[in-house]
């Protein structure tokens, strides 16, 4: 009886040295955890009958080449793509706003080959605001971009809507518009 009880135990002890715990890896951001398109990303929210971002305003589009030809102005530059599902939802918030100020804003429509890294005018634009995107704690440029400038001085920096809202789940709550009304105005102040 007493080899039978001792063999059980050196099974179980074996058994319990043989099992490993598997250790879950701690997942990394991915696009969906980002606050909006990562640049040279596809950003799909399964949608496919969206209005295209350029047509949601009546902002003079311009071309991403030729962006930094307005920042020695007073101006917001929005930085964009058509299928930006984040844009989609930004630039109304903006828009309204925009009837109470008086600033020229201007749409930066980007072909997905100039929104990689290595891309010249990518590059140049990106080295341009590098240190203001830096500062709010990214490595790269996510769309939308909103770049808010006086006399040629970056006062205010956003990035995508607001941290709650995930336009692959659902719309913008009327909270969430909100937030991101008081952010872009708290900006826009700012360059008076």
């Amino acid at each position: 009886m007493k080899k039978i009880i001792i063999s059980i135990l050196l099974v179980l002890l074996l058994a319990g040295c043989t099992t490993s715990q598997e250790i879950e890896p701690t997942p990394s951001p991915t696009t969906s955890s980002l606050p909006g398109c990562v640049l040279g990303e596809d950003c799909d929210t399964g949608e496919t009958e969206e209005p295209a971002a350029s047509t949601l305003m009546d902002w003079p589009i311009i071309e991403f080449a030729d962006s930094l030809d307005y920042v020695d102005a007073t101006a917001i530059i929005f930085y964009s793509f058509d299928d930006c599902p984040y844009c989609r939802e930004a630039i109304p918030v903006l828009d309204e706003l925009m009837s109470e100020y008086d600033y020229d804003i201007y749409y930066v429509h980007t072909e997905r080959d100039q929104r990689e890294e290595g891309n010249e005018d990518y590059d140049r634009i990106y080295s341009y605001f590098k240190d203001t995107i830096e500062n709010a704690g990214y490595d790269s440029m996510y769309m939308p971009s909103v770049f808010f400038i006086k006399d040629g001085a970056i006062v205010g920096y956003h990035v995508g809507t607001v941290d709650s809202h995930d336009p692959s789940v659902a719309k913008m709550t009327d909270e969430e518009i909100q937030e991101l009304t008081d952010i872009y105005r708290e900006y826009l102040d700012l360059m008076a």
